[in-house]
């Protein structure tokens, strides 16, 4: 799995224009993502 985060918060890119446009991709280990998805819908459930 593949998570993909671009900034699109104005108050982010004006203090750091180098952002602007630019796509961050973190690969997490399954085990870690799905105790974190499960952690969440135990939050919200």
């Amino acid at each position: 799995m593949v998570v993909t985060a671009e900034f699109w918060r104005e108050d982010h890119l004006l203090s750091n224009p180098e952002h602007a446009g630019a796509v961050f991709v973190a690969e997490p280990a399954v085990a870690e993502f799905t105790y974190l998805l499960e952690q969440t819908v135990t939050a919200l459930g």
